[in-house]
């Protein structure tokens, strides 16, 4: 895990344990978090942003709403669809400003 991350440019994933990889992916990086709406309020939501700015990565976290989660109480924190191509297009926004990236171009060129 340490080998892939290490490689990363981007980590996107639920709000969870997982998105500690982000750790290991070269500073300059980004993170997207799929935060559920009920967790905008509870005191973790800001966890996985003071560990990604910690390492000099770029942060944001996309907003499950409400009804996209399950309505099983035992998984609902974990189990939701998103819009795929809304969370793309955060995903690309965030990439074009990604530092990591706009030096690899710049040493192509």
């Amino acid at each position: 895990q340490i080998r892939l991350f290490s490689r990363a440019v981007a980590v996107l994933g639920a709000h969870g344990a997982g998105l500690t990889n982000a750790l290991f992916a070269p500073s300059g990086g980004v993170v997207l978090e799929l935060m559920p709406e009920m967790l905008q309020r509870a005191s973790v939501h800001m966890i996985f942003w003071h560990l990604a700015v910690s390492v000099g990565h770029h942060h944001a976290s996309y907003i499950v709403p409400h009804n996209l989660m399950s309505t099983d109480n035992s998984t609902a924190l974990h189990n939701f669809r998103v819009p795929v191509q809304d969370v793309a297009r955060h995903l690309r926004e965030m990439l074009q400003k990604c530092p990591i990236l706009s030096k690899r171009r710049h040493a192509v060129l």
